[in-house]
């Protein structure tokens, strides 16, 4: 079942909820440069869009009334498209955010790899979990460096903190299991 066309897709609302941010923190708008920034430096939100997939949504959320933008002429860079949320948008995003998460929405393609994982080849499905392993390993680093410095900063904000303790569970969780999974496929009499 699709969505309709007054319905925000995930990636519209996190967008929105970073737009949301910035107008709490007094900021003035954020340009797809700045998202996509905002998005490497939250860490527990665990994905972050392409750039071209985040540069395509922009101007839907334009068009939808969900944000506004406007242009910024720079001396030496480029012209620029500042980004804000509306009243519109911040009551979209809420009712996103109230909106009941289905089971199974989050699909995990690895998983499904793995299941067929007989029909395939054993050192490709080793690749993966090698792969997904080290994302993890990689994830878990940067969410501990980001917590130290949002200690030493006194930022223990509680929404941002639990999206990061998720993120470091999901981590830690992840490294053991794909190394159970490495011993395992190792192990077996498989092809």
């Amino acid at each position: 079942m699709g969505r309709s066309r007054d319905e925000l897709s995930p990636t519209e609302a996190v967008i929105l909820g970073l737009l949301g941010f910035a107008e709490l923190e007094g900021e003035q708008g954020m340009s797809g440069y700045d998202l996509l920034r905002a998005f490497a430096r939250s860490p527990g939100m665990m994905w972050a869009p392409t750039k071209g997939h985040m540069y395509a949504i922009l101007p839907r959320l334009v068009s939808q009334g969900w944000a506004t933008s406007r242009e910024v002429v720079q001396a030496k860079r480029p012209t620029k498209q500042l980004y804000r949320i509306t009243r519109k948008g911040r009551n979209a995003l809420r009712a996103w955010l109230a909106a009941p998460v289905e089971a199974g929405q989050e699909r995990d393609m690895l998983l499904v790899k793995i299941f067929f994982g007989d029909l395939g080849d054993r050192d490709a499905i080793l690749g993966h979990i090698a792969r997904r392993r080290e994302q993890a390993e990689a994830l878990r680093k940067q969410i501990r460096v980001f917590q130290r410095e949002a200690e030493r900063a006194g930022d223990q904000d509680l929404y941002p903190w639990l999206t990061r303790r998720h993120a470091l569970a999901w981590a830690n969780f992840t490294v053991r299991w794909a190394t159970e999974a490495e011993e395992a496929i190792r192990s077996s009499r498989g092809t």
